[in-house]
């Protein structure tokens, strides 16, 4: 492919997970994932990161860069730990691990 139209993104995570409220009993305690803002899509984002920095660096209530990260590879969001590489197992396989974990 074409580096010149290859499409660009920004992630940004928060340092803690976000807590969600549900509706009673049709959702867990704490969310399964982390929150992640995915922006971009864009062609060229000549200065795109440097808006996003100086656009949260402006909002008190947010507390930027000490309360959310900022990368532009999906690697690192996994080498920061908010998503795992690893391969998820069938259907099948999971449900065996599911009930071999219930029954300890």
């Amino acid at each position: 492919s074409d580096n010149n139209n290859q499409r660009e993104m920004v992630y940004i995570l928060p340092r803690e997970s976000y807590i969600y409220t549900h509706p009673e009993g049709t959702g867990k305690n704490t969310p399964p994932f982390y929150s992640t803002w995915f922006i971009g899509g864009f062609i060229n984002m000549n200065g795109l990161v440097e808006a996003i920095n100086s656009f949260l660096l402006n909002r008190k209530p947010v507390n930027y860069p000490s309360n959310y990260r900022m990368v532009t590879k999906v690697n690192d969001i996994v080498s920061l730990g908010y998503v795992s590489a690893d391969k998820r197992p069938n259907p099948r396989i999971r449900k065996k691990l599911k009930a071999k974990h219930n029954t300890k």
